[in-house]
């Protein structure tokens, strides 16, 4: 998971829709094998998930694996994706 640069180059919420995922809430990309493959935000321990593409079982256990690695107590993963 990686966040926005101050240039606002990977997602930029309310600037232009880099992704379907775009939006104030989720500000960060999810790069899956060099791709932008969701966007990203977090209040207190929820991280939400917006995924503009399917996982494989593998990919999903590397984001679980991540997100537990996030310095928050008790992080918890929900997941949508973007129709």
């Amino acid at each position: 998971m990686l966040g926005r640069d101050r240039d606002a180059r990977f997602i930029a919420p309310g600037l232009r829709k880099l992704t379907p995922a775009a939006d104030s809430f989720h500000p960060n990309g999810l790069l899956v094998d060099g791709r932008i493959a969701g966007a990203w935000g977090r209040k207190g321990g929820r991280v939400d998930l917006l995924l503009s593409q399917q996982l494989t079982a593998d990919q999903y256990d590397a984001l679980h694996a991540e997100v537990a690695a996030l310095p928050l107590r008790n992080p918890q993963l929900y997941v949508r994706t973007f129709r």
